[in-house]
């Protein structure tokens, strides 16, 4: 059942971790000179992959550059050109908005000049972005730092064990949270507007878990 398939998603967090963020850090070596200097950053995703690129945007634009996240499903977005980057998202790589966002083994990898994966070893079954939201959070800060994969190794090499260790000592705190959480009143989860993705997907997270 769906509350087995999540639990399976989240014990395969770890491994999965760090499996994708070693092939992200091949993958962005490849990606073509010169791409990740363009003025204009569009990101366009829906759900989850929006949420991350929220946030990736809201730090392009702290360091002065041109960068906003779009709805792929919006009915207008931006004009794009030579001078603009669009980084499209989908942990499926089958988004119908996505893929039509981007013109074009994925019908989104076949529009792209460059792919980063957002799995590696395993695939969710939940129907829940949890893997794919974190790989994605991966891949786009190594895009925003300049397409610096060491530097993406080197920042997530101990976040593999650091989520293991969360996990392992569950027993010791998803108790006491749940009973807080399920008080029967709403649930309003607050933070500061360059993490207004993460936001996001925590609201998210507490919406689709119970459900």
């Amino acid at each position: 059942d769906r509350v087995r398939a999540l639990l399976d998603d989240i014990e395969a967090a770890p491994d999965e971790l760090a499996a994708v963020v070693q092939a992200q850090a091949v993958a962005i070596r490849e990606i073509p000179l010169g791409a990740l200097a363009r003025p204009a950053w569009r990101f366009t995703g829906m759900g989850s992959s929006r949420f991350a690129a929220l946030d990736a945007a809201a730090r392009l634009r702290a360091s002065g550059r041109d960068a906003h996240a779009e709805l792929a499903s919006a009915s207008g977005g931006s004009a794009g050109g030579r001078d603009t980057l669009v980084v499209a998202i989908s942990a499926s790589g089958r988004t119908a908005q996505a893929v039509a966002a981007a013109r074009g083994d994925s019908a989104l990898a076949g529009a792209a000049d460059a792919v980063v994966p957002l799995a590696a070893t395993v695939a969710e079954t939940s129907g829940i972005a949890t893997m794919t939201y974190r790989a994605t959070v991966a891949a786009l800060a190594a895009l925003v730092d300049d397409g610096d994969a060491e530097a993406l190794r080197r920042r997530l090499g101990t976040a593999p064990d650091a989520l293991r260790a969360l996990l392992g000592g569950g027993s010791a705190w998803a108790h006491g949270a749940a009973d807080v959480l399920d008080g029967g009143r709403p649930v309003h989860v607050m933070g500061d507007g360059l993490r207004a993705g993460l936001v996001e997907q925590a609201a998210l997270m507490l919406r689709e878990a119970p459900r």
